[in-house]
């Protein structure tokens, strides 16, 4: 393929003399299509997903149509002594796709999407492929499935190489759990293949933190049989005070740290409105509301309210009810796009005094009417799959944390408010019992800390790997690991 996109071979020849004019220079080349900010419509090109943060300028963006673009790309990038960032969807919340700083080659795979479900109900995902198509294409191929995430539009490389939380994983794991396979491109350009028993080394680190060690270009991933029925509820609770919350909540602790059975996934929705108790259950509405007869008390369900809705269906027909309106089968031009600032935190067992501390956080920004919204996600629990898998299985640290949660607020001035949210709970609480979430990227953590907080007693190992695997740095962005000196 011609790269008719960007200039001439020729003519940046004859304007060289900096590394974004032999970059492109190397990318026309080599025949790779990509855009550079001589392209008529670079300004939408470079336009980030996340407009509250200011936008960076690559040196290039290259839309690989088959795995020898993203080589060629990396090689480019090598030769001119640049960073390289991938693009598999484009929702990072700090938009590092684009490289977090001026002048990197970006790498978009949005341009190859791909699903093929084996006879052995295995399947290779391409990394490029959006997680709504990625449910479409296994379900139509076979009713089968993988855990993976609610938002149709997320990209399966950034989504799987950092865990891949979804509404399936406390009975299913998570997306990284189904991966027994990749093809990587490494810094100079070089494709391998990694897997349990090729490369173990890149294999246990791209399940976990990927975007430091190369460009995965697809996936190979056993699947389950998806049920034949699963039930959907939003149910509004009346936790109207503080005291009713505290109770309300440590009652429902109990339940997910002990009692909840697998079939159920769970999150409370909690905003200036109220809390709303979210769940997806891998069976009957009766079966579903038999098991949530232990929360209705506690939580002081109100079923007549105008926020509840529930609903039964296919597995395809509970991914278009949590999809929030999008289509489920999407690729490109993607232009979504959003404004706010994402914090979160994993954390084990939540002490009382912690709790206390979070619901009063929780109940002063509702009495000032604060505009925001977390999610508290019931993540791990005595039958949680993703408690279930060695935590030495891959780099992915926090097998042995309870809840998961993501704090945001559209407003730039309320960005410290929402980190006292998150505040609330780890002041009160053992350094060891909390961590974070890597796909519910934090901007504003540096470097150091976000690289202790994502991968904890796994960085040094991490760090080994990323020195042997890519010395020059080549995949950097701000939070990115640093491999040891």
């Amino acid at each position: 393929m011609k790269a008719s996109l960007g200039l001439s071979a020729a003519l940046v020849a004859a304007n060289a003399g900096s590394a974004l004019a032999f970059v492109s220079a190397c990318l026309a080349d080599a025949d790779v299509p990509y855009f550079d900010s001589c392209s008529t419509d670079w300004s939408n090109v470079i336009t980030p997903y996340n407009r509250r943060l200011p936008g960076v300028t690559p040196s290039a963006v290259v839309y690989a149509t088959e795995t020898e673009h993203v080589q060629e790309a990396v090689r480019c990038a090598a030769e001119n002594d640049l960073k390289v960032s991938v693009k598999s969807g484009g929702h990072n919340y700090a938009n590092f796709g684009m490289g977090g700083e001026d002048g990197h080659v970006v790498v978009q795979l949005d341009r190859m999407p791909g699903v093929v479900l084996h006879e052995d109900n295995t399947a290779t995902i391409n990394a490029g492929t959006r997680l709504g198509r990625v449910a479409l294409e296994l379900y139509e191929q076979g009713g089968r499935g993988i855990s993976h995430g609610t938002c149709p539009g997320v990209g399966m490389g950034g989504h799987a190489v950092h865990g891949g939380f979804g509404m399936s994983s406390y009975t299913h794991g998570l997306a990284s759990d189904w991966v027994i396979g990749a093809s990587v491109v490494l810094d100079n350009g070089t494709l391998v293949h990694t897997s349990a028993t090729e490369n173990e080394d890149l294999f246990w680190a791209i399940r976990g933190a990927g975007s430091s060690f190369g460009i995965v270009v697809d996936f190979e991933v056993d699947t389950f049989a998806v049920p034949p029925e699963v039930t959907w509820m939003t149910i509004d609770t009346t936790l109207t005070t503080a005291e009713t919350a505290l109770a309300g909540m440590l009652a429902w602790q109990d339940y997910v740290e002990n009692t909840m059975p697998s079939e159920m996934n769970m999150r409370m929705f909690i905003n200036s409105g109220g809390a709303r108790l979210e769940i997806l259950y891998h069976g009957s509405e009766a079966d579903a509301r038999a098991a949530l007869e232990p929360l209705e008390e506690p939580l002081g369900f109100n079923w007549n309210s105008f926020f509840n809705r529930v609903g039964t269906g296919n597995w395809l027909d509970q991914m278009t009810a949590y999809a929030n309106g999008e289509t489920l089968n999407q690729s490109y031009p993607y232009t979504a796009w959003d404004n706010m600032y994402v914090t979160n935190l994993l954390t084990r067992h939540i002490p009382e005094t912690a709790m206390e501390s979070f619901v009063d956080y929780w109940f002063l920004a509702r009495a000032q009417r604060s505009s925001f919204w977390l999610q508290m996600d019931a993540y791990g629990g005595a039958n949680s799959a993703v408690s279930a898998v060695p935590a030495s299985e891959s780099s992915y640290a926090h097998r042995d944390k309870l809840w998961l949660f993501q704090f945001s607020t559209g407003f730039r001035e309320t960005v410290p408010f929402m980190q006292g949210f998150a505040d609330s709970l780890k002041d009160n609480m053992a350094r060891e019992d909390w961590g974070r979430y890597i796909n519910y990227v934090d901007s504003e953590l540096t470097r150091e800390e976000a690289q202790q907080q994502y991968y904890a007693e796994n960085l040094a190992r991490l760090q080994q790997i990323k020195a042997a695997l890519d010395p020059n740095d080549r995949f950097y962005y701000p939070q990115s690991i640093v491999g040891a000196a």
